[in-house]
């Protein structure tokens, strides 16, 4: 409804648009929301700060913070440790990359060899 509010597809009166931002800022808070959406974070922005909930704006992107400066820390403490690699599987002492073209040659050579005949 906020999204269709800032487009101007839909007019509500002031106390409405109020609850909405209350709701929804409050739901960010409570559930870690995130939006990618720039021009829409401004818009709740400009929105929460107009009705005098710049509390409320400043605690629903605590927990946000938070978590972005818990992943950065996480990430600096990974390291990369590189291990052995696998030999190259084979078939038969073949390589599988000429696996396809050996079984290829074995099917055709079976179906086209001629016929032995004991007599």
């Amino acid at each position: 409804m906020l999204e269709a509010e800032r487009k101007d597809y839909w007019q509500t009166d002031d106390e409405t648009l109020k609850q909405l931002v209350e709701t929804y800022l409050e739901i960010k808070r409570d559930h870690n929301v995130f939006s990618d959406n720039e021009k829409f974070e401004q818009y709740l922005e400009s929105a929460a700060q107009g009705f005098g909930m710049q509390a409320l704006l400043t605690s629903s992107q605590a927990p946000l913070q938070q978590e972005l400066a818990q992943q950065q820390s996480q990430a600096q403490q990974t390291e990369m440790v590189e291990g052995q690699k696998p030999p190259r599987a084979t078939c038969s002492g073949i390589d599988m990359r000429w696996r396809c073209y050996c079984c290829w040659r074995l099917w055709w050579g079976d179906l086209y060899r001629p016929a032995v005949i004991d007599s």
